[in-house]
């Protein structure tokens, strides 16, 4: 049952990947005008660096993952010319969830950051950094 229900996410997911003619994944400029990948609404959007680029797994979870949240959003075209829809993917979380990847790392968004507003999780404690074309 449990490998037929990911096999309908994934199939969903695709359909509206295909479908979609909203980028799900933009980009924003810090305040010293670099580039760095936002979500639909202008989240910034950042990598965990115990997070293994050449993995399939997450290792942010719990309180983690409540503070720092998994990205599920799929990556669409149109999209930005910096970016290239090739570079984005997604992994299943062991929380039963898809989360989208870009280069290989998990993507998140921080919970005290405002839309379009100071990438205020830049650096968090030395660990947490925007994700950058």
């Amino acid at each position: 049952m449990r490998t037929s229900l990911r096999i309908v996410i994934l199939i969903i997911m695709l359909v509206s990947t295909i479908s979609s003619n909203v980028s799900a994944i933009g980009l924003e400029k810090d305040e010293d005008g670099n580039n760095y990948l936002a979500d639909r609404l202008g989240m910034p959007l950042y990598y965990f660096v115990n997070d293994d680029p050449n993995s399939s797994i997450s290792n942010c979870y719990g309180g983690c993952s409540k503070v720092w949240i998994p990205l599920e959003e799929t990556a669409t075209s149109p999209m930005p010319s910096l970016l290239k829809l090739d570079d984005f993917s997604s992994i299943f979380r062991s929380d039963d969830k898809f989360q989208t990847t870009y280069k290989g790392r998990p993507l998140y968004t921080y919970i005290e950051d405002s839309r379009n507003g100071t990438p205020n999780g830049h650096g968090k404690n030395h660990i947490w950094f925007l994700m950058r074309p």
